[in-house]
């Protein structure tokens, strides 16, 4: 039962006050109706917040599957940035990418953080896209080609920082470093941080370095490699 009363599973959704930061769900999921204030009398709610996962109550921090079919060979090759996997003769392949269950550009940034970091694991391995095919049972071939996800995260910024702005990780750095002079510092669940970091989200690739002279003076002329030594003196 739902607060618009009763729905399909996939057309309620699981929040306040059955779980941690439910609040939040309610903005990323704004079309789905949250159950009603009565389950909060429930003393030991995680069975039932997995019962209702099951069924298919949205909610829990979880991507879509997108999932294409293709017989070309050199097209999937290019889908998933290597190469796929043998298959039979005239066998076809599969190809995975994975894509937020909300339009990224017209969710509070807040509530984006907040979800991503109630179960970090469940983004391992769904960075980039790969490709299945059958010959003498499924193979996997593992792709460069980053999933629509990555890039959502890439292109908005979602990102707390230390400042209290946020940003887009490029341009937040995920610890402090001499060479980077003043950048942003992100203000992130490090779990997160981790997994972001392995699927292919570059943290600070967009800072520039300070300039050599400067880092010299920060660093020590212990600390910084002959190659970048010489660039201030020549």
């Amino acid at each position: 039962m739902t607060e618009d009363g009763a729905r399909r599973p996939r057309e309620a959704l699981l929040a306040d006050p059955l779980v941690d930061h439910g609040r939040c769900r309610r903005n990323l999921f704004q079309s789905s109706q949250a159950l009603v204030e009565d389950y909060a009398i429930i003393e030991d709610r995680q069975p039932v917040t997995l019962f209702l996962e099951r069924l298919g109550v949205p909610g829990q921090v979880k991507l879509r599957e997108l999932r294409t079919s293709s017989s070309d060979y050199w097209m999937v090759q290019r889908q998933i940035g290597a190469e796929p996997p043998r298959t039979r003769a005239n066998g076809g392949y599969r190809v995975f990418d994975y894509e937020f269950p909300f339009p990224v550009a017209d969710v509070p940034a807040e509530a984006l953080q907040v979800w991503l970091s109630d179960k970090p694991s469940s983004l391992r391995l769904r960075g980039r896209k790969r490709a299945e095919g059958s010959f003498h049972g499924t193979k996997t071939s593992h792709g460069t080609t980053p999933c629509s996800w990555t890039l959502d995260l890439r292109r908005h910024a979602w990102l707390l920082c230390t400042d209290g702005e946020r940003r887009k990780p490029g341009d937040a750095l995920l610890s402090p470093h001499p060479d980077y002079e003043d950048a942003p510092v992100a203000d992130i669940d490090s779990e997160l941080a981790e997994v972001l970091r392995q699927e292919g989200i570059a943290f600070g690739e967009n800072i520039p370095k300070s300039p050599a002279l400067r880092r010299l003076v920060l660093r020590g002329e212990e600390e910084m490699p002959d190659a970048e030594l010489g660039r201030p003196l020549s």
